[in-house]
């Protein structure tokens, strides 16, 4: 399932990662590599910590069983005090590029 890197963050019960933010997340990354995604079933999932925001992208061969899988961890302050919810998903969003761009280097 998800692995939290941090320490804190075992300790706690994670809520799954909202279908709209996954569903960002998945479109986003279906434009930016649309040659490598071409004919490929790819989902995307997550878990929010109290500290930490973990995605799983997974991707197969449309008529593949095997998936390949990779996992992304961020620090992510869920309680920042922002009680705006459309703020703290752009941050969560501004974030998430970032660690898909490292990923990418």
């Amino acid at each position: 399932m998800f692995e939290p890197r941090l320490e804190s963050s075992q300790k706690h019960t994670p809520q799954p990662l909202p279908k709209d933010l996954a569903l960002i997340v998945k479109e986003s990354l279906l434009e930016k590599y649309a040659d490598f995604f071409n004919n490929k079933v790819l989902s995307v999932e997550g878990a929010i910590y109290p500290d930490e925001l973990v995605v799983l992208v997974g991707f197969k061969n449309q008529d593949s069983i095997r998936q390949f899988n990779f996992e992304c961890s961020i620090d992510y302050n869920s309680s920042d005090g922002h009680d705006d919810e459309t703020i703290r998903k752009d941050d969560a969003v501004k974030k998430l590029y970032f660690a898909f761009e490292a990923i990418d280097s």
